[in-house]
């Protein structure tokens, strides 16, 4: 649920409503390690290496496995 909540505020702007669509690439998000260094890579995402803990990071990536492994 934290996950869902996140994606949504953070996540949903760029990347659609629902990972399951795999906009830009979001179908890789699926452990916190990789959604980290998508901060370092992407322009566009390097405040939320502020903006998000560890743990934020882990919920969201579990909200994307949850949606794209189905």
């Amino acid at each position: 649920m934290r996950g869902a909540v996140l994606y949504k505020s953070y996540c949903s702007g760029c990347h659609g409503d629902d990972p399951d669509a795999g906009t830009q690439g979001i179908y890789k998000g699926l452990t916190a390690e990789v959604i980290e260094a998508a901060y370092r890579r992407v322009d566009s995402m390097r405040l939320l290496a502020s903006a998000l803990t560890a743990a934020n990071n882990a919920d969201i990536a579990a909200f994307i496995e949850s949606r794209v492994r189905r």
